[in-house]
């Protein structure tokens, strides 16, 4: 319909075009007026028709006041995680940051003997995980795999804490597993990870990312 609201115009103007030829300059000049004046009502027109279109460029505007709306909405709703809390993953799974304790090992050799800093200390986390009772999608494995690296702890200054690389027997136990652990389906698995941390600055979140999603988070204090 659009398209021959807009045609109009056009063959106004090749028929003045015919009528040019056939005028006198007196006329054609009068001719090129009334011309100019219905090209001038026929953009109007196609302006005329596009108002019912207005609109749309409000529609476009209001989606993101509508995606802020829904963040804002959704932030009271958004569970923010502490220690002890699980989270429950639509895959089935779950995750458990129990507790964390700074200062910890202290029979053990210090962080600076295995090459960090001389102002660390070993923190130590203790975590569940918990694998769906059914196995795993596309695959005919019974077991899934589980490893300490998706954890970290996340300092006060936002600085990224991985696990240690060394283990001592000191570590508190049980020690979660080292390396890539097959777990079978609908078991869980729960321990210790030992991370070396600046004495002089507190940890502020623990956080655990699975490859492919978003990092989840649980506040210490």
């Amino acid at each position: 319909m659009l398209g021959s609201t807009r045609s109009a115009p056009v063959g106004v103007v090749e028929m003045g075009v015919g009528m040019i030829l056939t005028l006198t300059v007196k006329s054609l000049l009068t001719g090129l007026s009334v011309i100019s004046l219905l090209a001038v009502s026929g953009c109007g027109g196609a302006e005329d028709q596009q108002e019912p279109d207005t609109p749309a460029p409000s529609t476009a505007q209001s989606s993101p006041v509508a995606e802020s709306t829904s963040e804002a909405t959704e932030s009271p709703d958004e569970p923010e995680w502490h220690l002890g809390d699980t989270i429950e993953f639509d895959s089935g799974s779950s995750a458990t940051a129990i507790e964390l304790e700074v200062d910890t090992a202290a029979s053990s050799p210090a962080p600076s003997e295995a090459g960090y800093p001389a102002n660390y200390v070993w923190a130590g986390l203790r975590v569940e995980i918990c694998v769906p009772d059914t196995p795993p999608e596309d695959t005919t494995d019974d077991f899934y795999l589980v490893a300490r690296d998706p954890w970290s702890l996340v300092s006060e200054g936002n600085a990224l804490i991985t696990p240690s690389h060394t283990g001592y027997s000191g570590f508190p136990q049980p020690e979660y597993p080292w390396g890539i652990q097959e777990v079978g389906i609908g078991t869980c698995v729960n321990g210790w990870i030992v991370f070396p941390v600046p004495d002089d600055e507190g940890i502020a979140k623990v956080q655990y990312a699975r490859t492919g999603t978003s990092p989840e988070y649980w506040t210490v204090n």
